[in-house]
């Protein structure tokens, strides 16, 4: 017999949201939590990153509009580096893990899907996370897909593109917290290290409906001035971690070290396109 009864879902989630001066943006994604989360037991683990402006003032005036079991707020002192903020919420979110075990890594100016928290269903251990598709949204308002096959390959999804169980994060957290190493991707050299160091691969969803919206604006990661030195620092770093086994948590490069290796990477680059001018049936 079909019922309106409320049946709880076994998955379980805490949305780890790190802000810093995201007033023009938090009420959008607050919205977008409550409509991808409806349906779930949820708590939000709101960490302000010492923000100037009246986020922390906007979410509250939102909060008793959101669906969740429980908002908790935490007023931080400014992160050194991007992966020392997400840390911080990651060590909060052990207090939490018994009742709400799986993860969502939220950024304050983007928005959730509703595909999002069904990538829990493929995580069959604590050893394993989960990615997806997003859907990128550009400063021209034009929606391009980032499809999970690709990107899964090169490593290219966002820490919004995941569901993690919180069993699967060490005690200090996830991400590197050094400077050199949070170019602006520290998350993706995160899954490098990931694959390289620890030997795990993401469980690739078997759908491609984008789980995420990555909203590009003005400011953001990629479209800062200096995103080409950003980008090509990453590659030089996940270099080090691939050929050279590097661990860069507990060896992080000097900013010297890194930009050796990503001069090595530009150069690599450089003879291939070359090769490939040169001998174009090679590549046929």
């Amino acid at each position: 017999m079909i019922t309106e009864e409320y049946i709880p879902s076994k998955y379980k989630f805490q949305v780890l949201l790190s802000v810093y001066n995201a007033e023009p943006y938090i009420v959008r994604c607050l919205e977008s939590l409550n409509e991808s989360l409806s349906g779930y037991d949820w708590i939000l683990l709101y960490g302000d990153d010492q923000s100037e402006d009246d986020s922390t003032i906007e979410m509250a005036r939102y909060a008793r509009q959101l669906n969740c079991d429980k908002v908790h707020l935490f007023e931080f002192d400014k992160a050194k580096t991007v992966g020392q903020a997400k840390n911080r919420l990651i060590k909060e979110a052990h207090n939490y893990k018994k009742e709400y075990p799986y993860i969502l890594f939220m950024d304050a100016d983007d928005e959730m899907l509703p595909g999002r928290p069904k990538l829990a269903e493929y995580i069959e251990n604590k050893n394993q996370y989960a990615v997806g598709s997003y859907e990128r949204l550009t400063v021209n308002n034009q929606k391009v897909t980032m499809n999970n096959n690709k990107f899964g390959e090169r490593m290219g999804f966002g820490p919004w593109a995941t569901v993690f169980h919180c069993d699967f994060f060490e005690d200090d957290g996830l991400f590197p917290e050094d400077e050199v190493c949070n170019t602006g991707f520290e998350d993706i050299i995160t899954w490098h290290h990931l694959k390289e160091i620890k030997n795990i691969d993401p469980i690739i969803a078997p759908f491609e409906e984008p789980v995420h919206r990555y909203i590009e604006r003005n400011g953001s990661t990629s479209k800062q001035k200096n995103v080409n030195y950003q980008r090509n620092l990453y590659w030089g770093i996940s270099k080090l971690i691939k050929e050279n086994q590097r661990d860069v948590y507990t060896n992080p490069p000097s900013r010297q070290e890194a930009e050796e290796s990503m001069n090595r990477y530009i150069e690599s680059k450089k003879q291939k396109n070359t090769d490939s001018a040169l001998h174009p049936l090679d590549n046929v």
